[in-house]
């Protein structure tokens, strides 16, 4: 090829990247599109996964091709954050799949998709010396001529900080190290999730060994034989623990549970920990704690233990002070330890004893007040108040389960806009991802002219199923945690950003629990409480008496839910400091002892094994404390600015919070709501 020739075909090329679309992002209008989202077959996640890879490719190269003099912003920056979010909505739909797919073939072959296209990312986008390359001849060049937005000077400073915590820089045989423990962490991810999805566990059991469950709950279980069968889901957790009278039955089902994907993840999880911590060392961290609190608002994990040190004694004087509420109540088919403390299965069950007791609180019976289709109604009616937005639920078929629900999201105007659409996977399935989460599947983009692209997101989750001839009726817990994905959903829908990888909730993740736990704060309103219960017979909601009681139970409970999250906390990041070679049990025991104030350690109890949040959240589990924090200080704001019916703040919420996704730093994101005009 002549010089002549290859200028021309330079010429071409740039006018190529230049007048296509930066970002393939998937055309959302009809629920049509919702549904081809998703492959219906291993061939077809494998053609969508080659062809966005492809496309991917492609735009790397043009990047790549540009000479120093030509960059910009748009050409470069902008144009490398478009293909990496092009594969972002790829990697989310077969994500989803691989949680939700009934059938283990479509599992299996998104679980060799993710590697695959993890493989990819590292290779070509994180250690791309080449696109790094590219993105410092722009700073050392036309960045200075060009001016730029703060949301796009916010964009780079953190792609170049991600670039050099990535390992970019290294050479010779520490790059190849490096790239090599990253795939090598991805893999172990992925079968730690899977284990932890796949599992199987039940137990088989004669019925007389399951007094105290609700007898409509006991019929809707399977059978075998004379016997019924107990798996580890959620609802069957909740009706088993909180209220089984046979203790050899609570603590058989609480270790089935708590042995989920033991032994194989104990082994897992060793190797996650010393690969993870190997990769710290060679980026220069002196932890892998280090390494996953650096970006984060919290910055350190001193920050972390400085924060959880001044939360730990009001957190444990309050669990303190349930325990000896409850010492002297006690059921009689619990009994002490020969230190005073009850045995671990026994938490929930006193507890829920106690509140019918002496709080008038029976679960049984305030679920009767959230039969789930009321209730989900209720919630959207609310959400449409604050929010100013309108949901429809919309006919859909050709998805996963014929129980997946489409609900379509506008704008409340004169002229509706279409936002995008929510998926609602609500029922437990065998093999489907056993707790509750939301992911964002197609984010909501601004382009130059401030249209909005349309956003798919899918809240999933595993609540109770109708019991013999009762409905769907959702526990209160159910009700906060449908609160608190869907806050998470309306973020992955309203957060709106330039930067396609900065939009939905794509913030730092000791922030993106703020918006959730926000939500879970309006259950704690009389008020709201009144709107959203109705009872499945008689349709009235709850009474005064029963709502002050339900809030007072919640109150009462906060000490023990807490220290868990403590526990919790802690756990990570211990798990993720310094050092190799650690035995996960042994730490969780000391850490066990140190915060729980009244449950016996179980030696049998394997619960990291099922710690599905050490994968995505590292050492940063603490965010769940921080986030919380976060949430009161916002919502004590709406509570003197209007309340949580009010459309005004909701829209200043919108404006200065969850409606800018992660175009800003989390810290100026919370101060600028806050800040009195």
């Amino acid at each position: 090829m002549t010089i002549y020739t290859q200028y021309n075909q330079f010429l071409f090329t740039l006018a190529l990247l230049l007048s296509a679309p930066l970002l393939s992002t998937p055309h959302i209008a009809t629920p049509d599109d919702v549904v081809a989202l998703f492959p219906t077959s291993t061939n077809a996640i494998q053609t969508n996964l080659e062809k966005t890879i492809d496309r991917a490719q492609t735009a790397l190269n043009l990047i790549i091709a540009i000479p120093a003099k030509e960059r910009s912003f748009e050409n470069t920056v902008k144009a490398f954050d478009c293909a990496v979010a092009d594969l972002m909505i790829d990697a989310s739909i077969i994500h989803t799949l691989q949680h939700v797919h009934p059938d283990k073939e479509i599992r299996d072959s998104t679980t060799q998709a993710i590697l695959q296209l993890e493989d990819f990312i590292i290779d070509n986008l994180e250690n791309n010396k080449k696109v790094y390359n590219a993105f410092t001849d722009y700073l050392e060049g036309n960045f200075k001529q060009e001016t730029l937005n703060a949301e796009r000077q916010h964009h780079l400073r953190e792609t170049m900080l991600g670039f050099r915590q990535s390992g970019i820089t290294l050479e010779g045989e520490a790059f190849k190290r490096m790239t090599s423990l990253k795939k090598h962490i991805g893999e172990l991810q992925m079968t730690f999730s899977s284990n932890i999805a796949q599992d199987q566990s039940k137990m088989v059991i004669s019925e007389d060994a399951l007094n105290g469950v609700d007898p409509d709950f006991i019929q809707s279980l399977p059978k075998e034989g004379n016997e019924r069968v107990l798996r580890c889901d959620y609802p069957t957790q909740t009706h088993i623990m909180n209220h089984c009278h046979v203790e050899s039955t609570r603590r058989d089902y609480a270790r089935l549970f708590s042995n989920r994907a033991f032994p194989q993840n104990l082994n897992v999880l060793n190797q996650l920990i010393n690969a993870r911590d190997q990769l710290a060392q060679i980026l220069g961290f002196k932890s892998y704690a280090e390494m996953d609190t650096s970006n984060q608002m919290i910055k350190s994990p001193e920050g972390v233990l400085s924060f959880l040190d001044q939360a730990t004694p009001a957190i444990l004087l309050k669990a303190s002070q349930e325990w000896e509420s409850m010492l002297f109540n006690m059921p009689n088919t619990i009994s002490l330890t020969a230190n005073g403390k009850i045995q671990s299965w026994d938490g929930s069950y006193l507890s829920t004893a106690y509140q019918k007791a002496y709080m008038n609180v029976d679960d049984a019976v305030i679920a009767e007040y959230f039969p789930v289709e009321s209730t989900i109604n209720s919630l959207l009616e609310i959400y449409e108040i604050f929010f100013s937005l309108k949901f429809t639920a919309i006919p859909c078929d050709g998805l996963w389960d014929d129980n997946v629900r489409l609900i379509e999201v506008k704008t409340k105007d004169k002229t509706p806009q279409l936002l995008g659409y929510l998926l609602l996977d609500l029922f437990p399935r065998s093999n489907k991802y056993s707790h509750a989460c939301c992911d964002s599947l197609v984010p909501p983009i601004v382009d130059e002219k401030g249209t909005i692209s349309p956003a798919v997101a899918v809240v999933i989750a595993n609540f109770s199923k109708p019991n013999g001839s009762k409905p769907a009726l959702l526990k209160y817990s159910e009700v906060r945690v449908f609160f608190h994905e869907f806050g998470h959903a309306i973020h992955a829908l309203l957060g709106r950003a330039e930067m396609p990888t900065r939009a939905a909730y794509h913030t730092v993740i000791d922030f993106v629990e703020a918006p959730s736990q926000l939500l879970e704060e309006w259950l704690e309103q009389p008020s709201i409480l009144k709107r959203i219960s109705r009872h499945y017979v008689k349709g009235e909601p709850l009474s005064d008496e029963l709502i002050g009681a339900l809030i007072d139970s919640k109150h009462f409970e906060l000490g023990r839910h807490t220290s868990r999250q403590l526990v919790l906390a802690h756990l990570s990041l211990a798990y993720f400091q310094a050092g190799q070679n650690k035995d996960p049990m042994a730490i969780r025991k000391e850490i066990f002892d140190r915060f729980s104030t009244y449950e016996a350690f179980d030696e049998l109890n394997h619960f990291p094994c099922s710690f599905g949040h050490l994968t995505m959240y590292g050492a940063r589990y603490y965010s769940y404390l921080w986030s919380k924090e976060i949430a009161h200080k916002i919502f004590e704001y709406i509570q003197t600015h209007g309340g949580p019916l009010d459309p005004i703040v909701g829209q200043r919420y919108i404006a200065k919070v969850i409606g800018r996704g992660g175009s800003c730093d989390a810290n100026d994101l919370v101060a600028d709501f806050l800040e009195e005009k």
